[in-house]
């Protein structure tokens, strides 16, 4: 009967601990190309991403996103040559969770014909990989 009593409290606090345990998405899945990118568009907000290329809209996207899928909180990502064209760098904060989405805030400096400027935005990852800007 005691051994009944103490598999019984056993199988009770395992549940318990299990109830408490929140599953996290993985940071990280293998991208599927050009659309996860594009969900960030517009990354950088209105007049000064319109001022860029093509060329130079995909590189400072490609840099946010990589910012918040790979690099961690604080690590700066490059994008761009300095000095030649628009340039900049992404920063993101350390992810968080709101629900079951994984989160993060994220800083990025760019320079464009010759006036450096910060945006600051804050993304949250899709299930399916893409980023969303909130």
């Amino acid at each position: 009967m005691k051994n009944t009593a103490i598999i019984a409290l056993c199988l009770g606090l395992a549940a318990l601990v299990a109830g408490c345990v929140h599953p996290v998405l993985p940071v990280s899945t293998k991208p599927s190309g050009k659309k996860l990118v594009a969900a960030l568009s517009p990354g950088l907000t209105g007049q000064s991403f319109k001022a860029l290329s093509a060329k130079e809209r995909g590189a400072a996207l490609a840099a946010e996103y990589k910012a918040l899928e790979y690099a961690r909180a604080g690590e700066t990502v490059r994008w761009g040559t300095e000095g030649q064209g628009a340039w900049g760098t992404v920063v993101p904060r350390s992810p968080y969770q709101v629900g079951s989405l994984n989160c993060r805030q994220y800083s990025h400096n760019f320079t464009i014909q010759g006036l450096p400027q910060t945006v600051y935005g804050s993304a949250c990852r899709n299930p399916d990989g893409s980023w969303v800007l909130l």
